[in-house]
């Protein structure tokens, strides 16, 4: 069944057919045997092409910390390989037609026979080949309490720059070396849509449901407790709630809670960032501020909508379908460029002003130049943009990351 089309959908919102659900979903459905929860087994990538189909390591990825007992069955003998295993663990190298069973220490039986999957997808190829990071940059994230910087990218994994590896300093700093997660890391998609870290917490939106990890470790997979699978944006607020934003609706984790409501079904929904009220500002088929308590305010109407952010001047910046608008109540809204008049993609918001990842117009500065491939940008498209504590900017384009250093004149772009 085909999704109803943009108009179809204002209509019903206008109708008040659609609109908020309370619906809350546990993120697990109880098991009374508890066994694993997303059980998987992916095999680790090989040292050449030759080697392929030769035995190889596998991973094993289970939702939580509990410690598990695992056995693999080569031939018709099952054999026990560690009985104090963790999400994460790594088999001895093994025949690829090699099956896994997993028991839980507290658990009260094995798990279903698990494949393993060969994983063959651009991050794994690319470990091979040796090459990597240069997919279309979806969205940049910042952790202040690690300092470790994620992105997301449309077909190659998670991007992470390990902060305690290579600090940032200052314009002296460099894009440095990027880690890239893929299945193997434990990752459910190597298509990682979105991101957004706060606290140590990171959630990965992919295109086969969210991704919760501590730093860099994946400890759980959420699918069937959204209203879609498909993920979107993301959002970690101030309060410890978690945001998801998926393609049929917003879900909503209270601080503590384990089970998710549903709002703003059945709506699409493209970004999410901290409203200064508290909530978050959601962006889709127009902007809703969406209180903590449920409540829904109205911004902006019959425009899409791809990310915004509140400004110090106590105005909302919101990057649209009709370039960069510049909200300062309900329903009241400019454009703030003469540039940016079509599909506007990312906001940043520096000491000088607002930044844009204008789509194929480039990386936009306050003064509403113009940046690309001509000043070092691995590409002439800009999907996102993140600005740091220290008013650098990682710049998210068609053809992987770059570190922006702003200055008088033309920007110092490190690739």
């Amino acid at each position: 069944m085909s999704a109803p089309s943009r108009e179809v959908l204002l209509m019903m919102r206008r109708a008040g057919l659609v609109g908020i659900a309370c619906t809350m979903t546990p993120a697990h459905a109880a098991d009374p045997w508890q066994r694993p929860e997303h059980a998987r087994a992916i095999a680790v990538p090989s040292d050449g092409w030759n080697a392929r189909s030769a035995p190889a390591a596998v991973r094993l990825f289970w939702d939580g910390s509990e410690t598990a007992t695992v056995a693999v069955r080569v031939g018709r003998r099952w054999k026990v390989v560690s009985r104090t295993a963790e999400t994460g663990f790594t088999s001895p190298s093994l025949p690829r037609d090699a099956e896994f069973r997993i028991r839980l220490t507290n658990g009260a039986r094995w798990s279903p026979i698990i494949r393993v999957d060969p994983v063959d997808d651009p991050v794994s190829t690319g470990r091979i080949g040796g090459w990597g990071g240069a997919d279309v940059v979806g969205q940049i994230t910042h952790d202040r309490k690690t300092g470790n910087v994620y992105a997301s990218t449309v077909g190659g994994g998670l991007l992470v720059r390990v902060a305690s590896e290579q600090p940032l300093a200052g314009a002296q700093a460099t894009v440095g070396q990027w880690q890239i997660l893929g299945r193997e890391d434990g990752l459910p998609d190597v298509r990682a849509v979105s991101v957004d870290a706060r606290d140590g917490t990171v959630l990965v939106g992919t295109a086969q449901g969210l991704a919760v990890m501590q730093g860099t470790d994946v400890v759980e997979v959420v699918d069937e407790a959204l209203p879609d699978s498909y993920v979107q944006s993301v959002h970690v607020g101030a309060d410890g709630a978690w945001w998801v934003g998926t393609y049929h609706g917003l879900a909503h984790r209270p601080p503590g809670a384990d089970a998710y409501a549903t709002v703003l079904a059945p709506w699409s929904v493209f970004s999410l960032s901290d409203a200064r009220e508290g909530g978050v500002w959601v962006g889709y088929e127009g902007l809703q501020r969406v209180a903590a308590d449920g409540t829904v305010t109205s911004w902006l109407d019959d425009v899409y909508v791809y990310g915004s952010v509140d400004t110090p001047e106590g105005v909302l910046a919101a990057t649209t379908e009709r370039g960069v608008l510049v909200a300062t109540a309900p329903g009241v809204a400019r454009p703030v460029s003469r540039l940016v008049d079509r599909d506007a993609y990312g906001v940043a918001v520096g000491r000088d002003g607002i930044w844009t990842a204008a789509g194929l117009l480039g990386l936009v500065d306050p003064s509403d130049m113009s940046w690309g491939r001509g000043v070092g940008l691995p590409a002439d498209g800009v999907r996102s943009v993140l600005m740091m504590p220290d008013d650098t900017l990682f710049v998210g384009t068609d053809q992987g990351l770059a570190r922006v250093v702003p200055r008088e004149g033309t920007p110092l772009v490190d690739p």
